[in-house]
């Protein structure tokens, strides 16, 4: 992991988003799921040998990619906005919860709420593990493996929201050889704060199985215009089950979503002179015709309805 940024910096698009997020050595497509501005804030601080990390948005963002080897993610929403929030297609729906922890999954798949504040403590598992059994805590341990989320007591929720904050708000107070292990202590004691019941067994239905195919394979495939049969022979799935899973996971149709993630790929290749370099395409319709759009017009306004402004202005603004 690489040290963050120690401020908050603004973003106003899921690309300027993804550009910040790299800077700690982690590639992530970021989607935004819903229309209007994006306005957001990001800040990173090294606390030891993990990193603390916030983020906030006005807009629905889906974020995916392949996980750095080794590294577990313990994520709270400090807003009280849930309406939207979910970890691998499990619903985030208690205020209180923390989420991110299991450290077998190999890909960061969640969705952030519009309105939502999110910090995140990115931690090292195999330290994180050696220390809390050192601790005595075995069991706090093993349930990581069980579980992605965990209900904490409202008390023990607030604990760990405030001291997570302390840190990124005082960086210069907390830091030190011993910030790790503090860190870890932090995190090791909200943990161990548990409410009866309150690990949510990880269980992954065949839809949402389904649905993050379908986003993997959006996100890898040049993604020329398709409709919905072909779509579902491409992620091996019925239509009636696809589109299931992504009114489940997501409350809009596959179309709709593949639609998002087709202006999202534009948004990025406009944004991003190396990847139209890389593409051989230079013109806005080049770049939309290479992702599916084939009507100007039909393109033009899709892409000004989800990102208020013109596909025109985000190139410029990559010159």
């Amino acid at each position: 992991m690489v040290v963050g940024i120690s401020r908050s910096v603004a973003f106003s698009s899921a690309a300027e988003l993804a550009f910040l997020i790299e800077g700690l050595g982690q590639q992530l497509d970021v989607i935004q799921l819903e229309v209007g501005r994006l306005n957001g804030s990001f800040q990173a601080e090294a606390v030891g040998g993990a990193v603390l990390l916030s983020i906030t948005t006005n807009r629905r963002l889906l974020l995916y990619g392949q996980r750095q080897p080794g590294v577990i993610s313990v994520s709270l929403e400090v807003n009280g906005q849930l309406d939207h929030h979910a970890a691998h297609g499990q619903r985030i729906d208690d205020p209180f919860t923390v989420a991110g922890m299991k450290p077998d999954l190999p890909e960061i798949y969640c969705q952030l709420s519009a309105g939502s504040g999110n910090l995140f403590a990115l931690v090292r598992h195999v330290q994180f593990d050696a220390f809390a059994r050192a601790c005595g805590h075995h069991r706090v341990a093993d349930c990581l493996h069980e579980a992605n989320q965990q209900r904490l007591t409202p008390m023990a929720f607030a604990g760990l929201r405030q001291a997570m904050l302390n840190r990124l708000q005082r960086p210069d107070c907390f830091a030190g050889p011993q910030a790790t292990e503090q860190l870890f202590t932090i995190l090791l004691e909200a943990l161990m704060c548990e409410r009866e019941g309150s690990s949510v067994p990880f269980k992954q239905t065949s839809r949402a199985h389904v649905v993050k195919d379908l986003v993997r394979w959006s996100l890898s495939d040049e993604l020329a215009p398709v409709g919905l049969d072909e779509v579902s022979q491409r992620v091996f799935s019925s239509r009636r089950t696809l589109i299931q899973g992504c009114q489940e996971s997501f409350a809009i149709g596959p179309m709709e979503l593949l639609r998002y993630i087709r202006l999202h790929r534009v948004n990025a290749a406009l944004a991003d002179p190396s990847i139209r370099q890389k593409l051989g395409l230079e013109r806005v319709q080049e770049v939309a015709r290479h992702y599916g759009f084939l009507s100007r017009g039909h393109f033009a306004r899709a892409y000004q309805d989800l990102y208020e402004c013109s596909p025109a202005a985000t190139l410029m603004a990559s010159s």
